[in-house]
């Protein structure tokens, strides 16, 4: 399936290549950016649930500003601010002013979210969309490949410090090339009338709320998984700062397996069946969790790495479905979207926190329960399916 872009949306796919790699790229930095303000691994990962419900709750302010903004201009002003917050943390030395910076990251950056989202399916099919969504989130975890073994090797020589400003810059980059790209367009017409959308009807449409619950429910595991396995490696394993860059090089590259293999079955495979090998991938995680209480720790570590590596096969559909809307209802549909995997995702990240046991039983607890909430909505999904098809 061929797909002609415009140099605009070009644009659009650079920021959200940079931006989610800035983010992941931060992993191997968390618990060296912790210890240096004076934050225990617990109040680190209460601050990244936080940060989690900020990025939802922006993601719902950003409707009232692309649609007086458009979908671009708030997509750039987002990389911009994102930067200057990145730039902030490198010179906080007090606890409080970092959760400020590390806090209005996320913020900013979910208003860039929405936007970005909405102009990448503005300008394509819902097929074009989705493999698109996947493609790009697989350049972005085939550059993690690198990127993790690099921050590494970058933090233990000159501190985790200087490898942030090394990936602020590329954000504030592409939020000036979206600033000169977008020059001279017209405030979006789509954005606009977005205002006249229901909120309710828009939750209450099966179209949306099936794959959205279906994603949320992923995050129940996903977002453990992604939040403790720097964790996991630093202080369960030991792992030194290249160690645990080149196991997170390795899980990049099979995350981005994934969203390649989606990406290249989403013309030919309906979403139903996509979510149906997610489902698969995320049993195989939990197995190997299970494997590590009595094997060891590389069985543990495959398990959340494999948990992850299922994100192509359940989000890209799920996302994609989920804002299949009318052109009137996009940009809402695509922030309550937003709004609920991050709210979700904060509180399954809270709630592994606290959570008394191993860190393999906490992790294995949450897929399970994910794996459950997946499979129970995969039989609605079909139930409906059966229930509304026309008889012949």
């Amino acid at each position: 399936m061929k797909i002609s872009l415009t140099s605009l949306t070009w644009a659009a796919i650079g920021r959200f290549v940079v931006v989610a790699l800035f983010f992941d790229a931060l992993a191997p930095l968390l618990p060296a950016m912790a210890n240096s303000n004076q934050l225990s691994t617990q109040q680190f990962q209460l601050l990244l649930g936080v940060c989690y419900i900020a990025f939802s709750l922006s993601q719902l302010a950003s409707v009232p500003i692309i649609a007086m903004l458009g979908v671009y201009r708030p997509a750039a002003l987002s990389c911009i601010l994102l930067g200057i917050a990145g730039l902030t943390l490198c010179a906080a030395n007090d606890a409080v002013l970092f959760s400020m910076a590390f806090l209005a990251m996320f913020a900013v950056n979910g208003i860039g979210a929405n936007a970005t989202r909405v102009a990448l399916r503005e300008a394509n099919s819902d097929q074009g969309f989705k493999r698109i969504l996947a493609w790009a989130s697989g350049i972005v975890e085939v550059k993690q490949i690198a990127m993790p073994a690099l921050v590494g090797i970058v933090a233990a020589t000159f501190g985790w410090r200087w490898a942030l400003v090394m990936l602020v810059l590329p954000v504030l980059m592409i939020g000036l090339w979206l600033s000169l790209a977008q020059r001279g367009q017209r405030t979006d017409t789509t954005a606009k009338v977005a205002q006249a959308s229901n909120w309710r009807n828009i939750m209450m449409t099966p179209a949306f709320f099936m794959p959205t619950l279906s994603a949320a429910s992923f995050q129940v595991s996903f977002a453990p998984a992604a939040a403790r396995l720097p964790f996991f490696l630093s202080d369960t394993t030991g792992f030194d700062p290249v160690s645990a860059g080149l196991t997170l090089s390795c899980a990049s590259g099979l995350v981005a397996a994934g969203m390649f293999l989606s990406g290249c079955l989403a013309p030919r495979r309906s979403s139903r069946n996509l979510i149906g090998i997610g489902i698969m991938v995320v049993f195989a995680g939990l197995s190997c969790m299970l494997a590590g209480t009595y094997f060891g720790t590389p069985y543990a570590i495959a398990g959340l790495i494999l948990v992850q590596a299922a994100f192509g096969f359940i989000i890209i559909p799920c996302s994609a479905d989920a804002i299949d809307a009318t052109p009137s209802e996009r940009v809402k549909a695509s922030a309550l979207f937003g709004f609920i995997q991050p709210i979700v995702g904060g509180l399954a990240v809270a709630l592994a926190g606290r959570i008394p046991g191993t860190e393999v039983f906490i992790s294995a607890t949450m897929t399970f329960t994910s794996l459950c909430l997946l499979v129970f909505l995969l039989g609605c999904h079909v139930r409906m399916s059966r229930r509304f098809q026309p008889s012949t």
